[in-house]
């Protein structure tokens, strides 16, 4: 079937078309797909932490299930930096948090 057949459906298949239409329709550059990939991972991160804290029991129930217990060693690239994490403090928690939440906003 030759391109031409469905002229407005495949405005793709023609070289130097940018669409039906309306020659001055932006393109989107490969740059703009792969920060919303990155923020469509960012974000189901983000939903995933929060199922967590909802089959845990939310933030405070959270807190006072750790509260009392010893701080942990970070893993590798993090224990160059900080030496103990005590997610049983809410300011910690909350830093983890905002942590997560930061990967939201994606950097162009």
């Amino acid at each position: 079937m030759p391109s031409n057949f469905f002229p407005d459906l495949l405005p793709c298949c023609e070289p130097g078309s940018r669409g039906p239409g309306s020659p001055s329709r932006p393109v989107l550059s490969p740059s703009t797909f792969l920060v919303a990939n990155s923020s469509v991972q960012a974000f189901v991160i983000y939903c995933f932490f929060v199922l967590l804290l909802v089959y845990l029991g939310g933030e405070r129930s959270l807190l006072i299930l750790l509260h009392g217990r010893p701080p942990k060693e970070p893993v590798f690239p993090v224990n160059l930096v900080k030496r103990e994490i005590d997610v049983s403090d809410p300011y910690t928690f909350l830093f983890l948090k905002r942590g997560i939440l930061r990967m939201l906003f994606p950097r162009c």
